[in-house]
């Protein structure tokens, strides 16, 4: 399938891939934020990003927290659960 019949596919169901992928690294963050043993940075390198500061800066427009409130707030639910 072309990059363009892609697009227009994706249009008809009113989401584009760039969406898609940011709702799919979220997703991801937020299961790898889970495992307090794997290191905030390898998560932001198992996502593509560069850095753990822009891995940061994507987690807090993604969610309104950073990567430590997120894994933080994550712990303080599992301990109710």
């Amino acid at each position: 399938m072309s990059e363009r019949t892609l697009a227009r596919r994706l249009a008809t169901e009113g989401v584009t891939f760039m969406e898609i992928l940011q709702q799919l690294k979220a997703h991801l963050a937020s299961r790898y934020l889970e495992d307090e043993g794997m290191p905030i940075s390898k998560t932001a390198w198992l996502l593509g990003f560069e850095d753990a500061s822009s891995f940061s800066h994507a987690c807090r427009r993604w969610t309104g927290k950073s990567p430590r409130e997120l894994r933080r707030d994550e712990a303080m639910s599992g301990l109710s659960r």
